[in-house]
């Protein structure tokens, strides 16, 4: 029977690691990974700080108006939303990148080579580090902002014919306002870059970049954990959007305003068909990839079994032998035959149709609801 390929001892892991340190950037190092979040120190007291101007605004707005016309205007929803979103966008942010440099260390053998790591994280670090990615959620920020200013001008207009303190807190507000949605914009599209960047990284395995599946790293689940990670960002993406569909709900049956409860809705579905395309898509190569090594083991067993079935021999020991030899073999096949096709796990499959069904029950219920 051929011999399984050895994998990459750690000491050559080691060699790579420091491989990849001798330019400028260290590319194993999430503090060379300069986004958005990691340019204006979001890891810093500035994270408390954007709460503070949130919720501060949120008081002045009640201040002006009063509770009463705050929760009959749902007020509070939009800010829910606003809320949510900057969570779960802290959670991608802060941890993508840092787990997924984390398996790229562990998983370094999975490429065919030391050059086509040091490559794929040259190819990584490209993609995230995009001029677009500087540049664009500064210019849809400030649109955002020039847009509020057009839809509410007669209010801002309004606001110079104030005095006192009715004029103070009016103004208060606005720049409490329009900072941190601007810092909240900013971070948004910087979000959704980057996780298209991780999609588009990702894809690239098995595509751009081969990958080295053999018996050893299949049945170690390194493929899986590769699965695992693109599962981590995408449930928490869907789950997210299920948010988006239960608010659209309540607005619906609570608040009685259809077009914002089925806008919130139509979020909902969005989100959840292009993740989960993008998760179809982004482990397309790798399951190839995985079909293909398997198809090739399971080829040289075979090649290995007719070897010994040509064999002619009356001695028992010799027969005995070749039986014996031909039980591992098929021991061995059934086992590669058990391994999955995809990097993923049935229990992972079943949390993501669990948590891609929990998006679409609120429709269903607001349309019964109706009926």
């Amino acid at each position: 029977m051929n011999d399984i390929p050895s994998e990459q001892s750690d000491n050559t892991q080691i060699e790579i690691l420091k491989s990849s340190k001798k330019g400028k950037i260290d590319l194993l190092d999430i503090k060379s990974w300069r986004y958005w979040i990691n340019r204006i120190k979001y890891d810093t007291p500035f994270f408390i700080s954007f709460f503070i101007l949130f919720f501060l605004d949120i008081t002045v707005i009640i201040i002006l108006n009063g509770l009463s016309s705050y929760i009959e205007s749902a007020g509070y929803l939009n800010h829910l939303v606003y809320f949510g979103s900057i969570i779960f966008l802290l959670y991608i942010l802060n941890k993508g990148p840092k787990v997924f440099l984390k398996m790229m260390k562990d998983k370094a053998n999975i490429f065919e080579t030391e050059a086509d790591f040091i490559n794929y994280l040259s190819y990584f670090y490209k993609i995230c580090k995009s001029k677009l990615e500087f540049y664009l959620p500064i210019v849809i920020a400030i649109i955002y902002e020039v847009v509020i200013i057009s839809i509410y001008n007669d209010r801002f207009s309004g606001i110079l014919n104030l005095t006192g303190w009715l004029y103070v807190l009016n103004i208060l507000q606005l720049i409490l306002g329009m900072v941190w949605m601007f810092i909240f914009v900013l971070l948004i599209a910087s979000g959704v870059l980057l996780l298209f960047s991780f999609f588009k990284g990702i894809n690239a395995l098995g595509d751009k970049f081969s990958l080295r599946v053999t018996f050893r790293n299949l049945k170690l689940g390194y493929f899986d954990d590769i699965g695992k990670f693109i599962m981590s960002v995408s449930i928490p993406t869907i789950l997210f959007s299920t948010f988006y569909s239960i608010l659209g709900f309540y607005i619906i049956v609570v608040i009685r305003n259809l077009f914002l409860g089925y806008a919130f809705m139509g979020i909902s579905i969005v989100l959840t068909i292009i993740t989960s395309s993008l998760l179809y898509k982004n482990t397309l190569n790798i399951h190839n990839s995985i079909v293909l090594s398997k198809k090739n083991l399971k080829i040289s067993l075979l090649k290995d079994i007719d070897a010994l079935s040509s064999l002619k021999s009356n001695e028992p020991q010799i027969i005995q032998s070749r039986y014996d030899t031909l039980e591992k073999i098929n021991i061995y096949y059934d086992r590669i035959e058990s391994i999955s096709d995809w990097p993923f796990n049935p229990k992972s499959i079943k949390k993501l149709v669990i948590t891609l069904g929990s998006s679409v029950v609120p429709l269903l219920l607001s349309f019964i609801g109706l009926l």
